[in-house]
């Protein structure tokens, strides 16, 4: 008799998919190119590169929901979105604005997810391990390959808004526990333009300190797990341009053989 059990997928809670600094920078775009109007989600994620089907383009959309960035309403095709208040303070006032200030940390802790771990750890502004983090995470029910993906992009959302006081994070833990993968959420790989956006960069450290040192550019992805470009510090402007154009140009000429395909052609660009 063959067996019908269905294998159930662990599906994490909502959490945001990007860093609050991405958030920024896709609400910056939305407002240079609409200003203040209601804007229709299809325009608004055509401003980002993503069609109106794309999974990966809703996730940020909703990410920006979860950071408190936008406002909605209506659904299917009549579903507009529009700058929330903080979502215009971030956009208008500078960044060493008091009001900014307040507003980028309100922001950091309006997803639900983070403000119950920052409830929790808050006591002395530093972050416990990425190992407690995990083992915390897994606890809340976060679908395993999720975990390390949402661990990195808290921390630097923490940090960005200057919730932390300090930077210090262990180095990447290089996936989660190979013994037990769990069921993979949706891999939004697959639903990448060919213009990819930037995931979650950290912020770049000074320059001024007269020895070179090395700076990792840890980008935390969609499906678990981490990309990392490794770059001395400092840079001239042209070797800048040079590992701009190199990686730029490897990406593009890797992109068929590194991401995994959809399981069907007409399954590509939608959840």
């Amino acid at each position: 008799m063959p067996d019908t059990t269905k294998t159930t997928r662990t599906r994490s809670p909502e959490h945001p998919a990007i860093t609050l600094e991405e958030a920024i920078r896709r609400t910056e775009i939305l407002y240079n190119k609409e200003d203040l109007n209601q804007v229709p989600v299809a325009t608004v994620l055509d401003h980002w590169g993503y069609t109106r089907r794309s999974g990966l383009g809703q996730r940020i959309l909703a990410a920006l929901r979860h950071y408190g960035l936008l406002e909605e309403k209506g659904s299917g095709q009549q579903r507009v979105v529009w700058l929330s208040d903080i979502g215009k303070v971030l956009v208008l006032k500078d960044r060493d604005d008091p009001e900014w200030v307040k507003a980028c940390q309100e922001a950091a802790l309006a997803p639900s997810i983070h403000a119950q771990l920052w409830d929790k750890w808050e006591g002395n502004r530093r972050l416990p391990s990425d190992s407690t983090i995990r083992w915390e995470l897994a606890n809340r029910g976060f679908n395993r390959k999720a975990i390390d993906g949402f661990s990195a992009t808290f921390r630097d959302t923490l940090e960005f808004a200057n919730l932390l006081d300090d930077g210090v994070r262990d180095a990447p833990s290089g996936g989660s526990d190979a013994s037990d993968p769990g069921e993979p959420e949706p891999d939004p790989a697959a639903e990448e333009p060919e213009s990819s956006p930037r995931t979650a960069d950290r912020p770049m450290p000074s320059t001024d300190a007269a020895t070179t040192k090395d700076w990792d550019l840890n980008i935390p992805l969609m499906s678990g797990g981490q990309a990392v470009l490794r770059i001395p510090i400092p840079l001239s402007e042209a070797d800048f341009e040079l590992v701009k154009a190199v990686v730029n140009a490897n990406l593009d000429a890797l992109k068929h053989s590194i991401t995994r395909k959809p399981a069907r052609m007409e399954d590509a660009g939608e959840e």
